[in-house]
C-alpha cells in the first residue's frame, strides 16, 4: 500500500511529469500521438480528464477507455509488468468475507483483459505504422524515379526472379517519444517473418554503443553483411539531425539490430568482426544494456531483458524495521508490499534472469565454435 501523507504531499519526478503532461493536455499542446506515447502512469490524469469531457457531452465512453479503467485497477507495485507475468505473481488472497475475494478476483481478470487489449492494439498499431511507412516509402521513390531523381531506399528489383529479399531493404523515419526521432531499416525478409510471427522486435537484439558519427558507417556494414550473409534483420539508428538536443545527453540509444533467431545473431557479428572498418569503431561512452558485451562496441540483450526490467526495479527496494519492503515504481512513487508479495517478485525475477543467462551463454558460445 502506499504511504500515508501526513503533510502537504510533495511530487516526485514521475508525479511532477505526470502533472506537467496532464496541464498541456488542457491547454490544447498534446497531440493525440504524443498522449498515445505517453507511459500509463503519465497518461491516466489525462483519460480521467478526457472521461469528465465525454460526461459533460453525454457522449458514451469508447471501448478504449474501458481499458483504460481495467488497467487502472491493477495495482501501483505492478505497473510496467507484461499480462504474461502479471497473471503468474498478481495474487489475491482468501478473505474471510467471500464476496470480497470474488470481487478482487473480477477485477484482476478485467485488468488483464485489459491489459492483454492493450498489448494486442499496440502490436497491431505498430504494424500498421510500418506497412504505411513502406507503402509511403515506396510511392515516394516512385515519383523520384520517374522524375530521373535518385531514390531514398534501396530500390526494390524490378525482376522478380532477381530479387533477394535479403538485400532488398526500406527505410522509414519517424519519432518514436517527443523530441526522439529514428531510422528504421527492415530487408523484406525480415518483414516477411514478422507477419508471419517467427521474427519478434526486441526477442533477439543487438546495441552498439557507438560514437554519432560512426553510425552511417555501421548502418551500411549491417545492410551489406545481411545481404551477404542471407540474415533477417531489422535495425534502427538515431537521426542526429532530427533529434532535439537536449535528448541526446549521452545516455541515449543509438543503434539497435533485431534478429529472428541467435545464430544469426551470432553470424552477424563474426562477420563484422572480421571487417577492418568495424575493428575501427570505438565507444566513446561505456554504455550499459543489462546485457554481455560481444567486443567493444556490441552489447547482445535479449527479450529476457525487457520483462525482466519491471522485477529488477522492484528488486532495488529494502525491507523497514517494520518488515514492509518498499521500492520506487515506474511512476516515481514509493511503493510498500508484505514479505509474500516480495517473494513472489522475487521468484519470477530469478526466473527471468536464468533464462537470460542462458540465452547469453547460448550466444557466447555460437560466437566462440563459429569462430574456431
Amino acid at each position: 500500500m502506499l504511504k500515508p501523507d501526513k503533510q502537504t504531499p510533495v511530487l516526485t519526478g514521475g508525479e511532477a511529469k505526470a502533472a506537467e503532461y496532464l496541464a498541456r493536455f488542457k491547454a490544447g499542446n498534446l497531440t493525440e500521438g504524443e498522449i498515445e506515447q505517453l507511459p500509463l502512469s503519465f497518461r491516466s490524469g489525462i483519460d480521467v480528464e478526457r472521461n469528465k469531457k465525454k460526461q459533460e457531452k453525454n457522449e458514451p465512453a469508447s471501448q478504449s477507455e474501458d481499458n483504460v479503467d481495467g488497467l487502472n485497477l491493477i495495482p501501483p507495485q505492478y505497473e510496467g509488468i507484461p499480462a504474461e507475468v502479471l497473471e503468474d505473481i498478481w495474487i489475491i488472497p482468501m478473505y474471510v468475507d467471500s464476496e470480497k475475494t470474488q470481487s478482487e478476483q473480477k477485477k484482476k481478470i478485467l485488468a488483464i483483459k485489459a491489459l492483454r487489449n492493450k498489448e494486442s492494439a499496440d502490436q497491431i498499431k505498430e504494424s500498421e505504422k510500418d506497412e504505411e511507412g513502406e507503402n509511403d516509402q515506396m510511392a515516394a521513390d516512385e515519383i523520384r524515379k520517374r522524375a530521373g531523381l535518385p531514390t531514398q531506399g534501396p530500390e526494390v528489383p524490378t525482376n522478380t526472379e532477381a530479387e533477394d529479399t535479403f538485400n532488398t531493404f526500406r527505410v522509414k523515419n519517424g519519432e518514436t517519444v517527443e523530441g526522439v526521432f529514428w531510422y528504421e531499416y527492415r530487408n523484406q525478409e525480415a518483414k516477411k517473418m514478422k507477419e508471419s510471427g517467427t521474427l519478434e522486435w526486441g526477442k533477439e537484439r543487438i546495441y552498439f554503443d557507438i560514437p554519432l558519427k560512426d553510425m552511417i558507417l555501421l548502418r551500411d556494414l549491417v545492410i551489406d553483411v545481411a545481404s551477404k550473409e542471407k540474415i533477417a534483420i531489422a535495425f534502427k539508428y538515431l537521426d542526429e539531425a532530427k533529434t532535439y538536443p537536449f535528448e541526446k545527453d549521452g545516455k541515449e540509444t543509438r543503434f539497435v539490430t533485431n534478429f529472428a533467431n541467435q545464430e544469426d545473431v551470432a553470424r552477424l557479428m563474426i562477420a563484422l568482426q572480421k571487417d577492418p572498418r568495424y575493428q575501427h569503431i570505438k565507444s566513446d561512452r561505456g554504455m550499459s544494456y543489462s546485457g554481455i558485451r560481444l567486443d567493444d562496441v556490441a552489447e547482445y540483450a535479449s527479450g529476457y531483458r525487457e520483462q525482466r526490467g519491471a522485477l529488477e526495479r522492484i528488486m532495488q527496494g529494502n525491507f523497514g524495521s517494520d518488515d514492509k519492503y518498499s521500492f520506487v515504481s515506474e511512476s516515481g512513487r514509493t511503493i510498500e508490499i508484505d514479505r509474500q508479495a516480495y517473494e513472489v517478485f522475487k521468484k519470477q525475477y530469478e526466473e527471468f534472469k536464468t533464462k537470460q543467462d542462458e540465452a547469453e551463454n547460448k550466444i557466447k558460445t555460437l560466437i566462440r565454435n563459429s569462430s574456431e
